[in-house]
């Protein structure tokens, strides 16, 4: 697919992050479809696939929101950290015996609003506590699980679970961040201003690679 630059002006703001999407996702079809884990991924794939019930390899980020929620502008805000992210697109399998990633070009977010204003703070707390105790299946996916619990329209909990293969904590940090940006955009129906990913975590398992084999 050639698009001029001319053309691109010429896109609404919607058919702009369409085409992105197609972009991305011809990027990722003209790839090999799997891609070795870095070193740190085959021992937590290794360990996860030992006790694939056990919550020991789930990472979290917990708010809670004592204001006014656009939950439809939340829910996009993380779908396009999550088109932006192959890391949050990614599944993994075995192939010839060895852990294997899988870039996914199109998924949508695992993102559930639960009514919890009927709950007492302590079934509040146990739902949470199991929704981020829940264990991922990393061969189907997702490794990245949104819900948000609605006490009333000002009093919400936010919670973030990633599995570990996927990110680290400097990693949750910045798509914090990202999150922010992303739904402040979409509050205003402007384009968030964040630099497009120069790097992919595919590349830098690469570049792993080759370093370690030298």
């Amino acid at each position: 697919m050639v698009v001029s630059i001319e053309d691109v002006a010429k896109l609404s703001r919607e058919e702009k992050l369409a085409l992105l999407k197609k972009l991305k996702a011809q990027k990722v079809r003209q790839r090999p479809s799997s891609y070795p884990l870095s070193y740190n991924q085959k021992a937590l794939w290794f360990m996860a696939r030992q006790a694939p019930e056990s919550p020991a390899y789930n990472a979290a980020f917990t708010a809670r929101i004592r204001s006014q929620v656009n939950v439809a502008a939340l829910q996009q805000a993380f779908q396009t950290l999550l088109d932006r992210h192959e890391a949050l697109r990614t599944t993994f399998s075995r192939e010839n015996g060895e852990g294997v990633q899988t870039v996914q070009p199109d998924r949508p977010v695992s993102f559930a609003e639960i009514d919890a204003s009927e709950w007492t703070e302590e079934e509040l707390h146990q739902e949470v506590k199991a929704a981020y105790e829940r264990p991922f299946d990393l061969e189907s996916g997702p490794v990245m699980r949104v819900a948000l619990f609605k006490r009333t329209e000002a009093d919400r909990i936010l919670l973030v679970t990633l599995h570990h293969t996927a990110c680290d904590g400097w990693s949750i940090w910045l798509l914090l961040d990202e999150l922010r940006s992303l739904y402040r955009a979409e509050l205003s129906g402007t384009p968030a201003k964040l630099r497009a990913p120069n790097r992919s975590f595919i590349d830098c398992v690469e570049w792993q690679n080759k370093m370690l084999a030298s």
